[in-house]
């Protein structure tokens, strides 16, 4: 089975670091990629499309939130 690769994109780097350890031994699940802000989160979004399948975005976060986030994917 293919494991379902995850982009978190998030501003608390401890819970970011928490969700990497929580998934580290799991067959179906990784987070591969992992971005703090939303400058840097939309720059791998935009770079690495065939890397991950689901993101896991914050909606509060500096210098670009969630929000515009998804407005530039559109």
């Amino acid at each position: 089975m293919k494991k379902t690769n995850v982009l978190m994109i998030d501003d608390n780097i401890e819970l970011v670091k928490m969700v990497k350890e929580y998934f580290k031994d799991n067959e179906e699940i990784a987070i591969n990629l992992t971005a703090n802000d939303g400058v840097e989160g939309l720059r791998l979004i935009e770079n690495n499309q065939e890397d991950y399948d689901v993101i896991l975005l914050d909606l509060i976060m500096p210098n670009k939130d969630g929000i515009s986030v998804l407005r530039d994917m559109k």
